[in-house]
């Protein structure tokens, strides 16, 4: 299991720690301080190249609230009644086919302006900086109280097409675009917020292992949603899926979403799982 953190103290704690005599009791303390899951054991070691658990998160989520789609059942037509006309009619002319509208596709990249407390009140979402140009939205954040989330007062009444999502990229931030740690600082920076929005490109893979390792080093942070292919080596994706590339994650294992550690847990157990993979284009 390997760990790995971005902030300098925490690198120099952990080399201060690192004797021969304390190595096992330091680096199973940090784990249990930073690691959202428990971690990865011999099982996954063999599953998976390496696993790096990374404190590379921001907004720690208080409640999550489901959406909840309603259905409509489809109008019924009655079929048409048919005439006989008598043989002296004139022909009657063919109808003209109706009118079919066709809808907008939604933007898969747009802007949004956000307004928060204050300079240090949160945003509304748990997102991860595990890739080192883009923020990547774990969690959107709703609730039923007061104060509202930022974010979830935007989605109320945001043009269609253009809210918030889960899985959804942010690329800049106030202007800022050059590394996911500079739009996180200018995202903390401000009270007015305006943020390039991503849309996921998401697609699916189905991974025969017949007997091979994925060949993934794989990161993920605490609350997280999704692991972050950091490095493709010889194994089972790279025979099966030679589209799958590093910077892609793992969303999605057999039909199910969920923490990092069950994504693991549910390719480890499927011989031939069916993945969903989300890419930011």
């Amino acid at each position: 299991f390997w760990l790995k953190f971005g902030s300098s103290h925490v690198d120099q704690a952990v080399r201060s720690l690192i004797t021969p005599a304390c190595i096992s009791a330091s680096v199973a303390s940090l784990q249990a301080m930073f690691c959202c899951c428990a971690p990865p054991g011999a099982e996954e070691r063999q599953a998976f190249d390496r696993v790096q658990a990374i404190s590379a998160t921001d907004e720690q989520p208080e409640s999550v609230v489901a959406a909840q789609v309603a259905t409509q059942e489809p109008e019924s037509v009655p079929e048409p009644k048919v005439e006989t006309e008598s043989k002296s009619a004139a022909p009657t002319p063919a109808p003209e086919p109706p009118h079919v509208q066709v809808q907008d596709e939604e933007p898969s990249s747009f802007t949004v302006s956000i307004k928060k407390s204050g300079v240090d009140g949160v945003v509304g979402w748990h997102l991860d900086l595990l890739h080192s140009d883009v923020l990547f939205v774990c969690r959107v954040i709703t609730t039923s109280g007061t104060p509202v989330p930022p974010v979830q007062t935007y989605n109320a009444s945001a043009p269609k097409g253009k809210d918030i999502r889960d899985g959804d990229y942010i690329k800049q931030v106030n202007g800022e675009s050059r590394s996911a740690d500079a739009m996180s600082n200018a995202m903390k920076s401000s009270e007015n917020l305006q943020m390039v929005i991503q849309r996921p490109d998401l697609f699916t893979m189905t991974v025969n292992k017949n007997g091979e390792s994925m060949g993934l080093d794989l990161k993920y942070g605490p609350g997280g949603s999704s692991l972050l292919i950091e490095q493709i080596q010889e194994g089972a994706v790279k025979r099966c899926c030679p589209n799958v590339k590093a910077g892609d994650r793992i969303v999605m294992v057999n039909g199910e979403k969920g923490t990092p550690y069950l994504l693991m847990q549910a390719i480890k157990d499927s011989e031939s799982p069916v993945i969903g993979f989300s890419r930011c284009k």
